[in-house]
C-alpha cells in the first residue's frame, strides 16, 4: 500500500497540470499461473487441481494476456522510483 501512496503523491506534487495518468506497479511481471499459485498458497490449499482450456493462440480466455508489465517510464520521468517487485525474491 506505501508504494502506492508514494507513487500518487510523487504524481500529485510533480505532476505539470492536474490531468497526467500515470501506470503505478512495481518492477516486474508476473503470471496469470503465478498468481494463481499464490493464491493457492495463501490460502493453504492442497491438491489444487489448475484447468487450461487453450483458446486461440494460448491458454485462458478470449482477450486473456499471458502476462502484464505497465510501463513506468513517465511516472520515472517524474522522480518515482518503485521500491518493491511482484514476486518475492
Amino acid at each position: 500500500m506505501e508504494g502506492r501512496l508514494e507513487a500518487t503523491m510523487t504524481a500529485y506534487e510533480k505532476a505539470s497540470n492536474s490531468y497526467e495518468i500515470y501506470n503505478v506497479a512495481s518492477k516486474g511481471w508476473i503470471t496469470v499461473n503465478e498468481v494463481a499459485d499464490i493464491v493457492i498458497k495463501i490460502m493453504g490449499l492442497n491438491n489444487v487441481e489448475k484447468t487450461y482450456k487453450p483458446i486461440a493462440h494460448g491458454i485462458g480466455w478470449l482477450g486473456d494476456v499471458k502476462r502484464v508489465a505497465l510501463r513506468l517510464d513517465k511516472l520515472r520521468s517524474i522522480g518515482f522510483k518503485p521500491k518493491h517487485t511482484i514476486k518475492k525474491q
